[in-house]
């Protein structure tokens, strides 16, 4: 049975872990790919438009906000890579994925581009180049 003063001694321990954790990732320079981030700003109504549409829209439109900070760029060109293979390892060493399929990529730009949140460029056998339209 663990008595309450090694309680309080297992937490402080804990507490000063976390801490020492915080002041590390504090002063490294953070990256979209070593540590992923959605870069905004990303317009409220564009994200509330995008959960109340069907399917994964809201995972893809996630995704193509995400790459956009990387890129620099709100028109992306969106392969099946940057929705599945996506690799970035975390804290608990378990990889990041996406995890869209591609027919779930193309029923959810659908969506999205209905809705007018996006403008796609369809060509095919190629991937879906992707333009974001800031919605306020």
């Amino acid at each position: 049975m663990i008595e309450i003063a090694d309680l309080e001694n297992y937490r402080s321990q804990e507490i000063q872990a976390s801490i020492g954790k915080a002041n590390l990732k504090m002063t490294e320079k953070f990256s979209p790919i070593d540590y992923p981030f959605i870069k905004g700003p990303v317009p409220l109504k564009w994200l509330t438009c995008a959960l109340f549409l069907p399917g994964h829209s809201i995972h893809v439109g996630l995704a193509l906000w995400y790459w956009s900070g990387v890129l620099k760029t709100k028109t992306i060109k969106l392969t099946n890579h940057k929705c599945t293979a996506f690799g970035v390892i975390c804290n608990d060493g378990v990889p990041v994925r996406f995890g869209i399929t591609s027919p779930t990529k193309l029923r959810a730009l659908r969506y999205l581009e209905e809705a007018g949140l996006v403008e796609v460029h369809w060509e095919n056998g190629k991937a879906p180049v992707v333009t974001i339209i800031d919605v306020y």
